[in-house]
């Protein structure tokens, strides 16, 4: 799930940065942040800890709402101004 994730994330931050997306940096620092909480989790059940399905859904729920919903939203929204824009 991590490097799947890592790539995912890289691939969008390719797109963006190519796309000149002004929020770039604050984007990364979503991703690097989700990424963190993965491993977080993974750490967790390598070591046997406690690790809630209420924990992961609300993760879940966070990643979907606030980081899809919202930011990923966000670039898809600068994209589509870019196109329909006219060039000079």
């Amino acid at each position: 799930m991590i490097k799947s994730t890592e790539t995912h994330f890289a691939s969008e931050e390719s797109l963006m940065e190519s796309s000149g997306y002004p929020n770039l940096e604050d984007h990364r620092a979503l991703h690097a942040h989700l990424i963190s909480r993965i491993m977080n989790f993974e750490a967790q059940v390598e070591k046997a800890e406690q690790l809630t399905p209420v924990d992961v859904y609300e993760f879940l729920c966070s990643w979907l709402g606030d980081h899809i919903l919202t930011s990923d939203r966000m670039f898809g929204e600068f994209v589509a101004h870019q196109a329909s824009s006219p060039k000079a």
